[in-house]
């Protein structure tokens, strides 16, 4: 499994055992595909989104094997290079845990979504999990009457997951579409590792 994202805190005590040991993870971010080393100060950025869904993953998942891809900011290419490299690892499950909140913002820059959407096509031996999406402003995005890439990719391999509180209400910052968003799962007020 791999959180995308940002840099996951590898020394963290409830994360550093379940850290990948053959292959942490890349860096895409100066845009090439390069190891993590595990004892460099580089590479933990502690209270960042990507120690975050790291630290929920590894909570409820006692024999889980974590590899962290750090992408960059709003670019698609370095997507699709992650999941190559991921693929090439045997990696069996990818959370993308992407906002999506600058595509609604009407952000430029990011319009091509083939290579990735490509990427998750060409690799059905991989489960994605992907975020529906942040809402905007306040404003809370139908995916099914406005989609929003990668949380819309109708794929076999894709589940799109919405979030809700403890009542199994819809956050109000979480995206949703019947059609599009498969499951719901906690994002309100959860316990893990940075709490």
């Amino acid at each position: 499994n791999f959180a995308s994202g940002t840099r996951v805190d590898y020394n963290h005590p409830e994360l550093a055992p379940k850290i990948s040991r053959t292959d942490p993870g890349i860096d895409l971010r100066d845009g090439s595909l390069l190891p993590f080393p595990l004892d460099k100060g580089f590479s933990i950025e502690q209270r960042s989104h990507g120690t975050h869904v790291a630290g929920i993953i590894a909570k409820e998942n006692d024999d889980v094997e974590l590899m962290a891809i750090r992408r960059e900011e709003f670019a698609g290419a370095t997507d699709s290079k992650g999941i190559e490299y991921a693929a090439d690892k045997k990696v069996k499950i990818i959370n993308m845990s992407f906002g999506s909140s600058f595509l609604q913002a009407g952000f430029e820059g990011y319009e091509d979504w083939e290579p990735l959407k490509k990427s998750i096509k060409d690799h059905p031996e991989i489960l994605f999990v992907i975020a529906a999406g942040n809402a905007y402003n306040g404003k809370q995005n139908n995916n099914d009457e406005s989609p929003l890439p990668p949380a819309s990719f109708n794929f076999p391999n894709v589940i799109t997951v919405g979030s809700v509180d403890s009542s199994g209400n819809l956050a109000t910052d979480s995206n949703f579409g019947k059609k599009s968003v498969a499951i719901g799962a906690m994002g309100v007020d959860i316990s893990q590792p940075l709490s």
